[in-house]
């Protein structure tokens, strides 16, 4: 489903979800949790304004993933 996005100006999809783990210092998107060393989720999410197009990587922790994914956020 493709949605426009007033906070990014551009229209959006979600492209993917997957579990894996943070090798890598990373930020969950929702909560500000730092997340390193421990298993995650990491949404991809196409972004297009104009002729330009982008890919986002949001990265979540288990339980924040969870709660966004009940909110239909993911």
């Amino acid at each position: 489903m493709v949605v426009y996005d007033p906070h990014l100006d551009c229209f959006k999809q979600t492209i993917g979800s997957r579990r894996t783990f943070a090798w890598f210092p990373e930020q969950c998107y929702n909560s500000g949790k730092r997340i390193w060393l421990e298993r995650c989720y990491v949404s991809t999410i196409l972004c297009v304004q104009g002729q330009y197009s982008i890919f986002l990587d949001r990265w979540y922790t288990e339980h924040e993933f969870l709660i966004a994914k009940l909110k239909g956020d993911v």
